[in-house]
């Protein structure tokens, strides 16, 4: 320490005379890979850059900065690399590392800043692999900075990056139109259209472009001549949405349904059929095309979409039973017991209309543990016996109450898949799913009631069917087992042994 102390003092009176070659050496002689380094060769590094030996101090500089970014104290590196940055302001690596160092602080204006000054700097050195990574840097940086998207496509583009330079200039467009900038959004799509005549993202937003501005000629002509041209299924899926949107729903259909004999499980074309038949006023074929789609939406969890699909065919302004029934039962299974009850309200209304009268004592009994203080039915829960006490709770909630949610997505996951598989006259591998859960919970009614209504059903498939129809439903179920990791029975002709289930392992 007594050494360190003499050496320290040596340095600084060389220092003060002015002989900084001495007082580098000095200083060089405190060096020993400590945590103390960096601290003392910024002062050799401060010195070289007083003795005019700019590089030298840089190149000091940039090793404390590198050092010290590499244990993660990006602060300290950025207030030297600011320094570099005023000895150097013409170098865009020192830029570009600098910006780094901003955006990983989360100081995004100045990261965006120092970045394009960068791309100042390459652009007039047409260092354009340089600037390419500069951009792309910059369009993660500010995602919706159109200009850098257009730039950054440019740049892919003069690369012969063709895939990721339509891509960014899509994007590019996209953030245009957003802000109303139609002129220049046409403009890029054109461009990207240049690049490859055959993207379907690109065609699709510039026909959307042109029916937003009343160009519908232009918008038809466009997609038509793509189909055409090219054998991307979405393009003919696109033109018949042009056709839907002017009017021309007769040949719209006969597109789609063309489609889905190609491919039953094309969502696009089954979604778009089923709004045709909503605005024909055919709810109950609506109904038909939008239930496979709803299904698959709740097996992966969304079931705001699914709710929303359903809605379009009661925006038609017809309270379709099908439907508020499926509705009713998808807020029954996830608890949602506000929605719930406005459904069961309305079920009430129609089915009483209907004279459906053992249905509408359903919904009045489940109505009197939702809403048991309504005095609208005050006196049908009268009538019923249910006032005073309290009534069962409606299937589909109380067997969920005492589970944790593990168990409650493992239960809803699996009665859809069940579903899914009813749907397609799969029983048989339905069956299996049911009484796989019957043994885990043995308390569900859902599934026992489910296995019930298929004792010794009709064959509702040819056996050759078999299989497309499996491999259809898993490809649906995919995303869903490799979230829950549930290792229910595989579907097939044969029966595996059944094992005695192991619960922990089961569980998500």
């Amino acid at each position: 320490m007594a050494n360190r102390t003499k050496i320290l003092d040596t340095a600084e009176r060389y220092v003060r005379s002015g002989n900084l070659e001495a007082a580098i050496a000095e200083f060089e002689k405190l060096l020993g890979g400590g945590e103390d380094d960096v601290a003392i060769t910024n002062i050799i590094g401060d010195l070289n850059v007083r003795l005019g030996r700019r590089d030298q101090g840089i190149a000091v500089f940039l090793g404390n900065a590198g050092r010290l970014e590499k244990k993660g104290a990006y602060a300290q590196a950025l207030a030297i690399m600011k320094r570099v940055v005023r000895l150097a302001p013409s170098d865009s690596g020192i830029a570009v590392q600098t910006a780094d160092l901003y955006a990983r602080l989360g100081f995004v204006p100045e990261a965006k800043a120092e970045f394009l000054r960068a791309a100042g700097m390459l652009l007039s050195a047409e260092d354009r692999e340089k600037l390419l990574s500069v951009f792309t840097k910059l369009s993660k940086l500010d995602p919706d900075d159109e200009d850098i998207l257009e730039q950054l496509g440019r740049l892919h583009a003069a690369s012969g990056h063709a895939d990721l330079a339509v891509s960014a200039l899509n994007d590019a467009a996209a953030r245009l139109v957003k802000r109303e900038n139609f002129q220049k959004a046409e403009k890029i799509l054109y461009d990207a259209l240049v690049i490859n005549p055959e993207e379907p993202r690109t065609i699709s937003a510039l026909a959307r472009l042109y029916l937003r501005e009343r160009r519908a000629d232009e918008a038809l002509n466009l997609v038509r001549n793509a189909a055409t041209q090219y054998a991307a299924p979405e393009l003919r899926v696109l033109l018949a949405e042009v056709y839907i949107e002017t009017g021309r729903d007769g040949e719209a259909r006969e597109i789609l349904l063309n489609r889905l004999t190609e491919d039953a499980a094309d969502a696009e074309a089954r979604c778009r059929l089923g709004w045709l038949e909503v605005r024909a006023e055919r709810l109950d074929e609506a109904f038909a095309y939008f239930e496979p789609l709803v299904a698959a939406m709740l097996i992966k969890g969304r079931t705001e979409k699914a709710i929303g699909l359903l809605g379009l065919i009661l925006m038609s302004g017809s309270m379709h039973l099908p439907t508020l029934e499926k509705l009713a039962s998808i807020y029954r299974f996830g608890e949602q017991r506000s929605s719930l009850e406005v459904a069961d309200k309305v079920l009430f209304a129609e089915y009483r209309r209907l004279g459906r009268e053992d249905l509408a004592r359903r919904m009045v009994r489940e109505l009197a543990e939702l809403c048991p203080d309504d005095p609208a039915f005050a006196a049908e829960f009268a009538r019923l016996g249910l006032n005073g006490e309290r009534p069962a709770e409606p299937s589909g909630l109380k067997e969920l109450a005492g589970l944790d949610h593990r168990d409650r997505n493992m239960i809803q996951t699996n009665l859809a898949r069940a579903e899914l598989y009813i749907q397609q006259g799969l029983v048989r591998n339905a069956r299996r799913i049911l009484e796989h859960l019957q043994t885990l919970y043995p308390d569900e009614p859902r599934s026992k009631q489910k296995l019930e209504l298929l004792k010794n059903p009709p064959l509702t498939v040819e056996a050759n069917d078999i299989p497309g129809l499996i491999e259809e439903v898993s490809l649906r179920e995919t995303e869903v087992e490799d979230h829950q990791g549930i290792p229910f029975p595989e579907p097939g002709p044969g029966r595996r042994k059944k094992a005695e289930p192991d619960k922990n392992k089961l569980k998500p």
